[in-house]
């Protein structure tokens, strides 16, 4: 049996070495301090540079979010067009494929999210970013991998007012400044903090909050048939591929995408909840089967950790796990004290890389 492919997500092309060092199979360009992901096109191309020359004879693809949702809306709030959705999406998925060229005409991947879709427009909206990028003479062997994300409602309410939780939001932009908001920036931020954010220490915020099924016409009950109406809609318009991962509420909430007896373990030394799983390993084999029955490769992602690898590594016709934090460590300098532990400030490393590549792999 075949067993996954291991993607790392990067923050700079400093990371790039240790990535493939570990035994990496996919770089993908990720930057933590914002809710996409997304860089600026020179960033990518400076990362596909480091890609060659570290990866010696392996020939490594890279993949890139556009980040399609963020298409849907006028800086007001209101939804666009249909037909000015797709074609933002198909821009940027031309412009990132663009930035991952350095010449040597290589297959790369592009990622985009349906999460926030509702679903009547998914396919038309997936189609879009593949006809864009399988038009196109140099970029038609291009994977389009089509993402959406599961979330545990519950669980979000009774830690969404965690301190570490608020924090972490609020410095990746998931807040909203509402003069009757349920919080204050004070409360929560020192006054250097509240400089670095713009804002004012009696400013009222309140989080925002990830899209309830209902909002998006899927299935509100059962997240494995919610789960199979977005395998469903994303085959029909034409993708490579379905990536399942987590938003960052769940991210920062310690809501992970597998659930693992071992999860309850896992409070980071007591001062955090521990780890809280959305599917159990049948719920995921039966993902990464019915992608496999459209004829589609199976992506997971959402704070997977290394004992969640080795059972995803079993998992019949899954194709790629993804990880970042698993991969990373907080950076400790010589020289002086050791770094913070936080999502934006560790470092992927070789040796928590190839830990995470021996628990894909066997």
């Amino acid at each position: 049996m075949s067993r996954p492919r291991l993607l790392v997500s990067i923050y700079n092309p400093e990371e790039v070495r240790a990535s493939v060092a570990g035994g990496a199979d996919i770089i993908d360009c990720e930057d933590p301090r914002v809710v996409m992901g997304m860089y600026e096109p020179h960033t990518i191309t400076a990362i596909a540079h480091a890609v060659r020359q570290s990866e010696g004879q392996r020939r490594l693809p890279m993949s890139v979010n556009i980040g399609a949702e963020l298409t849907l809306y006028q800086p007001a709030g209101a939804p666009r067009a249909d037909s000015e959705t797709r074609a933002r999406a198909a821009q940027q998925a031309l412009g990132m494929a663009a930035a991952m060229d350095v010449g040597d005409g290589r297959p790369n991947i592009i990622k985009f999210g349906v999460g926030g879709v509702k679903r009547s427009r998914i396919r038309d909206l997936v189609a879009a970013v593949k006809r864009a990028i399988y038009s196109h003479a140099r970029y038609q062997s291009h994977l389009a991998i089509a993402g959406f994300m599961p979330f545990d409602w519950e669980t979000w309410e009774a830690r969404r007012n965690l301190p570490d939780v608020i924090r972490e939001l609020v410095r990746v932009g998931e807040y909203r400044v509402l003069g009757d908001g349920p919080l204050v920036f004070r409360d929560h931020f020192s006054t250097a903090e509240l400089a670095e954010l713009g804002v004012a220490g009696d400013q009222r915020f309140g989080l925002t909050e990830p899209p309830q099924p209902r909002s998006l016409d899927m299935p509100e009950d059962d997240p494995v048939q919610r789960m199979q109406a977005y395998i469903d809609e994303i085959q029909a318009g034409g993708a490579d591929g379905v990536l399942m991962d987590t938003p960052v509420h769940a991210k920062v909430a310690r809501i992970c995408l597998v659930d693992h007896p071992r999860n309850a373990e896992e409070t980071s030394g007591g001062t955090k909840p521990a780890l809280h799983g959305i599917f159990d390993l049948d719920a995921l084999q039966k993902y990464a089967s019915y992608c496999a029955f459209h004829g589609m490769e199976s992506w997971t992602a959402g704070s997977i950790a290394p004992f969640h690898a080795e059972e995803l590594g079993k998992l019949q016709d899954l194709d790629v796990v993804l990880c970042r934090g698993a991969a990373s460590e907080p950076v400790t300098n010589p020289f002086g004290a050791g770094g913070e532990s936080t999502r934006m400030g560790n470092r992927v490393t070789a040796r928590r890389v190839a830990a995470m590549a021996r628990a894909v792999k066997g």
